[in-house]
């Protein structure tokens, strides 16, 4: 049996750290309305706040998802050592490629419909119908 190797507090920290961008990215595009997402919660910033915001999330796209891949391609080196390519590739399959597949097939269109408002091909169902006044 190997023994284990210590983890690297530090890049823990930084993931930790990034993955709390990432959710702070998405709550002020959704209450900024700054920005394209799946929900935009209803304000009137002023030009100064919109000003912030426009900053603050183009700043913060610059680097967070930058530097979350590069930290993950630094690491899938070992990975492939490790697995060898048809393990390695099996793995990212079923991790990367199932659920986006799920996410864009299954996932979205019901997002889209359902809080969007929009059809599919025209079939539309009444639990979703907007409510008239």
């Amino acid at each position: 049996m190997e023994p284990s190797k210590e983890r690297l507090l530090y890049i823990d920290n930084l993931r930790l750290l990034m993955i709390a961008f990432v959710v702070m990215h998405h709550l002020a595009v959704t209450y900024s309305g700054v920005g394209s997402w799946y929900y935009h919660e209803s304000s009137h910033l002023g030009k100064i706040s919109e000003l912030w915001f426009v900053f603050y999330l183009s700043f913060q796209q610059a680097y967070f998802m930058g530097l979350l891949f590069m930290i993950a391609g630094y690491f899938a080196a070992g990975s492939y050592d490790r697995k060898g390519f048809g393990r390695f590739v099996g793995g990212r399959f079923k991790r990367l490629v199932i659920p986006s597949l799920i996410y864009m097939a299954v996932i979205t269109p019901f997002i889209e419909y359902a809080e969007l408002g929009k059809k599919w091909a025209g079939f539309s169902l009444p639990v979703f119908s907007q409510a008239p006044g």
